[in-house]
């Protein structure tokens, strides 16, 4: 009934993505019509790297899949093994005797790799998977807003937001780690403080060194008074680029002088001089101040996801 994913399976799953709000649907729906053929493409991709924690449930009413991956970054800085449920998809979402085989293999997986703590992401629409996800221990935590902006009528002003210089890196940490208080790290009572903040260092820090593609800084008289992180990419087939900022944050001297609205801007010219389409921003649907920022900037409401966190062990 259920068993690892085999390469010969791979050929036969593509309609189970075919009502998947999950991965990058709401990125590659703006550039073409098979969004089902690019999300399955980037689940075989997945697939390719992580074969032996990727499972399949064949039954009366269909087939189904989940998905899981150790997280390695998480577990470095927290001290104990953390882990994602990436994938779990099945034909018949009703059908509860799928869902009971896939979760309990998820179990038995997390047991084997002695796995203290879990985390998934479903879409708001998938009301009656994240209610059985709730009576196997998960607990929602947060509700992550991602928002949009698709670069029209950018203002031109003068904003003292240049690029960041790699004597930098340590400063820009350091204002990353006294931010972002409304993290899902932060929220989870389990996850102790200083853990958290010191991943969002790191975050940071990984972003100067070469996860994002560009870190934009603000300077007040000779200060670094905030920043902000720049990704483009391209949606798999087309023409289309798009950009993403995955951090932005204001040193705690600065905050409230406007400093984070010349970041912003800033950023959103970096992006049309890179030829993207439009820009993805995401925060927690409680960060009021990080919403009415965005929004003040042309951004507007794109789509949303449940965190939802399990312990164990």
């Amino acid at each position: 009934m259920i068993r690892r994913l085999s390469q010969e399976d791979l050929g036969s799953l593509r309609r189970l993505f075919e009502n998947y709000k999950g991965g990058k649907f709401s990125v590659y729906r703006t550039a073409t019509p098979d969004v089902v053929q690019l999300l399955f493409n980037d689940f075989k991709n997945y697939y390719e790297k992580n074969r032996k924690d990727v499972f399949l449930y064949k039954g009366e009413k269909g087939k189904g899949i989940v998905a899981l991956r150790k997280l390695d970054w998480d577990t470095d800085i927290f001290g104990f093994n953390c882990s994602s449920l990436d994938y779990l998809i099945f034909e018949d979402p009703s059908h509860e005797e799928a869902f009971d085989s896939l979760t309990e293999q998820a179990n038995d997986w997390a047991r084997d790799n002695a796995i203290k703590f879990m985390v998934a992401k479903f879409h708001p629409s998938e009301k009656k998977l994240i209610e059985m996800t709730e009576r196997q221990c998960f607990k929602k935590i947060e509700e992550l807003v991602t928002l949009r902006n698709y670069l029209n009528n950018l203002q031109e002003e003068e904003t003292n937001v240049r690029k960041f210089k790699k004597e930098e890196t340590d400063a820009i940490g350091k204002i990353s780690q006294s931010s972002f208080t409304h993290t899902r790290f932060m929220k989870d009572t389990n996850f102790e403080k200083e853990k958290a903040r010191e991943l969002k260092y790191r975050w940071a820090v990984n972003c100067c060194n070469g996860r994002a593609d560009d870190v934009l800084v603000a300077e007040v008289s000779g200060d670094l008074a905030g920043f902000i992180t720049c990704n483009a990419d391209e949606i798999p087939g087309t023409d289309t680029r798009y950009g993403d900022i995955q951090l932005i944050a204001v040193s705690e001297n600065y905050r409230g002088k406007g400093i984070g609205d010349k970041l912003v801007k800033s950023a959103l010219r970096w992006f049309r001089e890179k030829n993207c389409e439009f820009v993805d921003v995401s925060t927690q649907s409680d960060n009021s101040p990080a919403i009415k920022l965005y929004e003040k900037n042309g951004f507007q409401h794109s789509h949303s996801q449940i965190t939802m966190h399990k312990w164990l062990l």
